[in-house]
């Protein structure tokens, strides 16, 4: 997969209560990128991103895109390394 990728795992959204849990991952190198997880009607309370290799961090702002507009379902992503890694993400929505 390319820098800027996204899949969204089988059986995904998973109801809990209220709220809908998204799972998946997401390609991410240093470039700052938004990654649409759901529609512009949800809002996103919570974005927690793992790197697969375990060698990255990166940066997320929930329902931002990149020029900093609000933009509900989005999340703004930005890592520290130049490399694409693979990062698994679990996102919940109201």
């Amino acid at each position: 997969m390319a820098a800027g990728d996204i899949t969204r795992d089988s059986g995904s959204p998973e109801i809990v209560g209220n709220r809908r849990v998204l799972t998946g991952t997401i390609e991410v190198d240093g470039t700052d990128r938004a990654f649409a997880l759901t529609s512009t009607a949800s809002t996103l309370v919570d974005c927690m991103l793992v790197c697969e290799g375990g060698e990255g961090t990166a940066q997320v702002r929930l329902n931002q895109n990149t020029s900093g507009t609000t933009t509900n379902g989005t999340v703004r992503v930005q890592g520290n390394h130049q490399a694409v890694a693979t990062y698994r993400y679990r996102a919940t929505i109201i």
